[in-house]
């Protein structure tokens, strides 16, 4: 627990960095406190010989090898070689994850640039200074982040992170404020809720989940035009991306040039192209083809084995938003879901030792197994009695 401020601190930052009214400097700021940030403390834990490797960093490993390799046939190099960083930014949040003893300091400082937001989102509101402005149709509500999207996808992943706590009550609050995917994560939130959380916050939870639900459907905020051209728009812009997808791939950082020439379907909705897929698996694959998505897959199957049940939630929810959203893409979403699958690779490395300890392993993962004490009498359910 000594590095849990620096993660802390970190989390808080990619959070709330934004730089002026600039649409692109809503993003870039968070990847550059990641870009450095991210290699200080693998520094410091390198220093404090806490630094773990597992085995799925192989994967990893893999992955990075072909990414790197497809600059050679990518479009442009130099988005190429930008992405490539990312994705090394986003290996080290993966040691890290793997490194630390519990992800609880990065969802409260995550948890408290949520805080900031919401200031910032009332003051959206009631008309207020400050406005960060970045799309007219998506400001509003947006706190920091500049799209409402982008605010509620990684308020999902605080919610279940932080899942039994009374905290998550705010980021649950941010989540149901946008459109239907998010609403999934919403309910797989309340759903991770009832497994970890007392009856008591569930209860609020479902509550705070149901009211403004409820209150969307009765003002019509759901199936309205507008939504469904959204619905549209996406079928077609899909539809561009898998008619042209490739064994290999059109290379890292590809997405935007390489589209241009296939995107009859999207030009139906207007001129302008979308900077990304918004699926971020299907254009996972388009970039990078069979071997990229086959590397990912082993390791998020890899994550998904472990016992570590309440952050396998986080990257489950994850992985919703990121069938309809670019979660992948944006730094603070990116982030966390790279610490969630170092921590989940750390759990089940430490699975065996703990079993073949006669230690159990909770839901924070192996690094907080305890000792299981027998007891004698009663169980607290008083369904079963437990031998001395």
């Amino acid at each position: 627990m000594r590095h849990a401020l620096p993660l802390a601190l970190l989390g808080f930052l990619v959070s709330v960095a934004v730089w002026s009214q600039i649409p692109a400097m809503l993003i870039a700021p968070r990847w550059t406190v990641l870009s450095v940030g991210i290699p200080l403390y693998v520094i410091v834990l390198i220093t404090h010989g806490r630094l773990r490797f597992t085995a799925d960093f192989g994967w990893i490993v893999l992955f990075l090898g072909y990414a790197a390799l497809s600059i050679l046939w990518s479009e442009i190099k130099v988005a190429a070689v930008d992405e490539l960083w990312r994705w090394c930014v986003l290996a080290g949040a993966f040691t890290i994850g793997a490194s630390v003893e519990t992800l609880d300091p990065l969802y409260r400082g995550l948890w408290l640039g949520l805080v900031v937001n919401a200031v910032v989102v009332v003051g959206q509101f009631i008309g207020a200074p400050p406005v960060i402005w970045a799309a007219p149709a998506m400001a509003m509500g947006a706190g920091l982040f500049g799209n409402k999207n982008f605010l509620a996808e990684l308020a999902g992943l605080i919610t279940v992170g932080l899942a039994g706590s009374w905290l998550m009550i705010l980021p649950l609050g941010l989540v149901v404020a946008d459109r239907c995917f998010e609403v999934a994560a919403a309910l797989l939130s309340v759903a991770s809720i009832w497994l970890f959380g007392t009856r008591r916050i569930a209860a609020l939870a479902a509550v705070a989940t149901a009211l403004p639900l409820g209150a969307a459907l009765a003002l019509g905020a759901f199936g309205t035009v507008s939504h469904l051209h959204t619905i549209q728009h996406r079928l077609a812009l899909w539809t561009d991306v898998v008619e042209d997808l490739t064994l290999f791939g059109h290379g890292a950082g590809s997405y935007y040039t390489a589209i241009a020439a296939h995107s009859d379907h999207q030009r139906a909705f207007g001129p302008n192209r979308e900077n990304h897929a918004h699926s971020d698996g299907l254009e996972l694959v388009y970039e990078l083809g069979l071997p990229g998505a086959l590397f990912m897959v082993a390791l998020l199957a890899r994550c998904f084995a472990s016992f570590d049940r309440r952050n396998r939630f986080v990257l489950a929810t994850f992985l919703i938003e990121a069938c309809f959203g670019m979660p992948l893409h944006l730094p603070a979403t990116a982030f966390v879901a790279a610490c969630v699958c170092g921590h989940l690779s750390r759990a089940r490395r430490h699975l065996q030792p703990d079993l073949a300890a006669g230690r159990s392993v909770g839901d924070r993962g192996a690094a907080a197994a305890r000792p299981v004490a027998p007891r004698s009498g009663r169980s607290r359910r008083g369904r079963e009695t437990i031998p001395a």
